[in-house]
């Protein structure tokens, strides 16, 4: 079983984060309404798919989504058949504190969150990777309109 919190010592993770601008914690500007808000909708991302919530997860997701994984311009019901396969697939997660920066304006974000997975099935296995979620704000809530891995870290 994997820990629930990760370990925190410098990493490729930290790194990565510095890329795009934030301190040590995460922090790109404080705590303003929109970051708070983003910061919950990651949580409920991270909690859909542990809990291995379908509808939950695909929910959070805009309509057309412009990057997934490698694809661009790829719609809900692409993502919902991909996250399908992958929650049948997946055994464990578990999640580290994810970073959030809000774009000036309030209108977009973008989150890193480390994961940790074991997954069961065809490929059994287990890896890290750094995922990046972009954000935008809609009138039903902040929704993922973007999404990839920016780092494997195993």
């Amino acid at each position: 079983m994997l820990p629930r919190e990760l370990p925190r010592r410098p990493t490729p993770a930290k790194l990565a984060r510095a890329t795009v601008g934030e301190t040590e914690t995460g922090d790109s500007a404080g705590s303003t309404p929109a970051r708070v808000a983003v910061r919950i909708a990651v949580a409920e991302w991270i909690a859909a798919n542990r809990m291995r919530d379908l509808e939950r997860l695909v929910g959070l997701y805009a309509p057309a989504v412009s990057v997934f994984g490698n694809d661009r311009d790829v719609a809900r019901a692409a993502v919902r058949r991909d996250k399908a396969r992958t929650l049948a697939q997946t055994e464990e997660l578990s999640a580290g504190e994810p970073t959030v920066v809000v774009a000036p304006g309030g209108r977009t974000a973008s989150t890193r969150v480390r994961l940790r997975y074991v997954t069961a099935g065809r490929r059994p296995g287990s890896g890290e990777v750094i995922r990046e979620l972009g954000w935008v704000r809609m009138p039903d809530g902040w929704k993922i309109a973007s999404e990839r891995d920016v780092a494997e870290l195993r």
